[in-house]
């Protein structure tokens, strides 16, 4: 893979969506909506952040029920390509199916060859309720096996009284971590906080990882600033 010296670096932006049952209704419409709005936000703002941030989004949804599927199929995608197409709920909620679909697809080898100059991915994760499946098995095989995942920016929007053991499990710190008491303030998370949130992860001293064979080698020595969710 060739680097161009003047590419922007890819700011990989990763959704893992819980789409089960659990939130039929007025939930599921709230993420519809919320995203939307993101969406729009990350594509107007797509022209400053690549001046100030020297930075490009690309965004792959993974939503998952009793199964797990990439909305973005074909890899991570620019934001200038990508509609948000409305979701619909049903099913179990089972987070470990989504995370062994997340650690196939979280490589060089899955959807992190699009560039080699990469910035940590973020991973945000919308759930609602518990989980039906026992997910704290795929997710210590991710940590375990997966650098990208221990480097990413975790993010976690709970909904639908969300297990928080979970919630605590899927983050690295309590900064990053929102639940919203309805479904108005879950769009508004979405749709606006996240909007605010997702730019510090841009900040021109952020480490760029090189995957060699199995491992990630770090290039840069800079520290990053521990922004907060304020």
């Amino acid at each position: 893979m060739k680097h161009l010296e003047n590419e922007k670096k890819i700011f990989p932006l990763f959704f893992v969506i819980d789409t089960s049952g659990g939130g039929a209704g007025e939930y599921i419409i709230s993420i519809n909506e919320g995203m939307k709005t993101l969406i729009n936000n990350l594509k107007a703002n797509a022209e400053s952040y690549g001046v100030e941030y020297d930075s490009e989004v690309r965004i792959a949804v993974l939503v998952y029920s009793s199964d797990a599927r990439w909305v973005t199929s074909s890899g991570l995608e620019q934001m200038s390509d990508f509609e948000w197409n409305y979701l619909t709920a049903s099913g179990l909620s089972n987070l470990g199916v989504a995370l062994l679909e997340l650690q196939s697809k979280l490589s060089r080898r899955g959807f992190l060859c699009v560039s080699e100059n990469l910035m940590i991915p973020a991973i945000i994760y919308i759930v609602e309720g518990s989980s039906t499946d026992d997910y704290n098995k795929q997710l210590n095989v991710l940590r375990e096996n997966n650098e990208w995942f221990n480097r990413s920016h975790k993010i976690c929007i709970g909904f639908n009284y969300p297990d928080k053991q979970m919630i605590d499990f899927l983050v690295d710190s309590e900064d990053y971590m929102k639940i919203a008491g309805s479904p108005e303030e879950l769009k508004e998370i979405i749709g606006n906080q996240l909007t605010e949130l997702l730019p510090k992860f841009m900040d021109t001293r952020a480490k760029v990882y090189e995957e060699t064979k199995n491992e990630i080698k770090d290039e840069k020595t800079d520290d990053l600033e521990d922004d907060t969710w304020a």
